[in-house]
C-alpha cells in the first residue's frame, strides 16, 4: 500500500514538473512573438518615415503654395516616425533578453493593447484636425496663410489615415495573441482540493 502511495505521489510529481514545463515555454514563446510583431511594425513604420522624408525633400524643392507646405509637414512627420521606430527597435532589443514570468507577460501584452487603442484615437483626432485645416482654407483669401493651411491639413489627412490603418492593423494582431493568452489561462493544470484529498485537476 505504500509503495503504491508513493507511485501516485511521483506520478503526480512528475505531472505538475511536465505542466510547468509547459507553461514556462508557453510564456516564453508569448513574449518572443510579441516583440516579433513589434519589430515588425516598427520596421514599417520606419519605412514609412524614411520614405516620407525622402519624397517630403525632394517635393518641398521642387514645389510651390500648398504643395509645398504639404511636403514639409510630411519630412517633419517622417522625422517623428523614424525616431519611433529606432525607440520600439531599441526597446525590442533591450526585451529579448529579459527573462519571464507569465504575469509579466500578460502585463506587457494588455499594455501594448491599451497603447494602441490610445494611438488609434489619436490617429482619428489628426484627421479631424487635418480636415478642419482644409475646411478652413476653403473659406480663406489666396495667400500664404491659405496655403499653409491647406498644405498642413492634407499632410494631416495623410498621416493620420495611414497611423490609423496601421495601429488597427497591429491591434487585431495583438488582439489575437492576446485571446491566445485567455484561452490558455481557462485550461490549466491545478492541485485542487478533492473529495478524496488533493488532486491534480485539469480546468477546461
Amino acid at each position: 500500500m505504500m509503495r503504491f502511495l508513493i507511485f501516485i505521489l511521483l506520478l503526480a510529481a512528475q505531472a505538475v514538473a511536465i505542466a510547468q514545463t509547459a507553461d514556462t515555454s508557453f510564456w516564453h514563446q508569448q513574449w518572443q512573438q510579441r516583440l516579433r510583431l513589434d519589430k515588425t511594425h516598427g520596421a514599417i513604420l520606419g519605412g514609412w518615415g524614411l520614405a516620407n522624408v525622402a519624397t517630403g525633400i525632394v517635393g518641398a524643392s521642387n514645389t510651390s503654395g500648398s504643395h509645398r507646405y504639404f511636403h514639409q509637414m510630411n519630412v517633419g512627420w517622417g522625422v517623428i516616425n523614424t525616431g519611433l521606430a529606432y525607440f520600439i527597435r531599441r526597446q525590442v532589443r533591450e526585451e529579448q533578453a529579459k527573462a519571464t514570468n507569465p504575469a509579466m507577460v500578460r502585463k506587457a501584452q494588455q499594455r501594448v493593447e491599451g497603447l494602441l487603442l490610445l494611438n488609434t484615437g489619436l490617429d482619428v483626432a489628426y484627421v479631424a484636425v487635418g480636415w478642419g485645416l482644409t475646411q478652413r482654407a476653403n473659406k480663406m483669401a489666396a495667400g500664404k496663410a491659405r496655403d499653409r493651411a491647406l498644405g498642413f491639413g492634407e499632410s494631416l489627412m495623410v498621416q493620420g489615415g495611414f497611423l490609423l490603418a496601421f495601429d488597427v492593423w497591429q491591434y487585431v494582431r495583438h488582439r489575437r495573441q492576446g485571446k491566445a493568452m485567455e484561452q490558455y489561462d481557462e485550461k490549466q493544470w491545478t492541485l485542487q482540493p478533492t473529495a478524496n484529498g488533493v488532486g491534480l485537476v485539469y480546468r477546461w
